[in-house]
Formats: C-alpha cells, sequence, structure tokens
C-alpha cells in the first residue's frame, strides 16, 4: 500500500493500481519482462516514485511518478529481489533469495556499489 491508500496489486508481470475508493487504474503498468506468476514479490515507495522487486527478471526497477519504468539494480547470477527499502540517503536494501533457498541483504549505494550482509 502506497502513503495515499492506494493499493498496488501484481498481476503476473503488471502492477494494477487500486485507489482508495476502489478504482482500478489504467493503464496498469507492465514492469516484468518474465511473465511467470511470482515474477514480481515486492514494492516500496519513496517519494512519489514506486520501486519493484522483479523476482522473475533478477531486477529491482523504478516506477517514476509519471510511469518511466528504469531498471535502477540487478542481481547477480543466482540470486534474485524479493523485496526492500530505499534508505533516507538513498542507497536500496535489498533482500535477496537463491534457488538453494539461502538468503541475504544487499546495499547497493548511490555510488552502485554493493555491500552483501
Amino acid at each position: 500500500m502506497l502513503p495515499d491508500g492506494t493499493v498496488l496489486v501484481a498481476d503476473h508481470g503488471t502492477l494494477v493500481r487500486i485507489s482508495r475508493e476502489g478504482k482500478v487504474e489504467q493503464p496498469a503498468l507492465a514492469v516484468a519482462e518474465n511473465k511467470e506468476r511470482y515474477s514480481i514479490m515486492g514494492t516500496w515507495s519513496d517519494k512519489g516514485d514506486i520501486y519493484v522487486a522483479v523476482y522473475g527478471d533478477a531486477a529491482v526497477k523504478r516506477i517514476s511518478h509519471d510511469g518511466k519504468v528504469t531498471n535502477v539494480a540487478a542481481s547477480p547470477a543466482g540470486w534474485q529481489p524479493t523485496g526492500g527499502l530505499t534508505a533516507p540517503d538513498g542507497a536500496l536494501w535489498i533482500l535477496e533469495t537463491s534457488p538453494a533457498n539461502a538468503q541475504r541483504v544487499r546495499c547497493v549505494g548511490r555510488d552502485g556499489v554493493s555491500r552483501v550482509f
């Protein structure tokens, strides 16, 4: 749920926005290239932008307030993002999982440098 009460629902590789009043906002936002059922795992917002952990594409994508979708982080081979948050300093904290069911947290700083915890 976004701060204004909007709910984002994942429908395969697409995000559908539902307003606080229950109105489905169109068009839906196609964010995943891979259209698997669980391609989109998590969403969060920051200062008007929406971030999407796209498990099926092994990437975190940002949807700007005008609807433009851009890749902002790619998970290394063998890892997929499942969620995250944006820190006050602009760093992305990304929760990742592997096919072996290992989990980790990776921080991608504004400078692009990644650290694994």
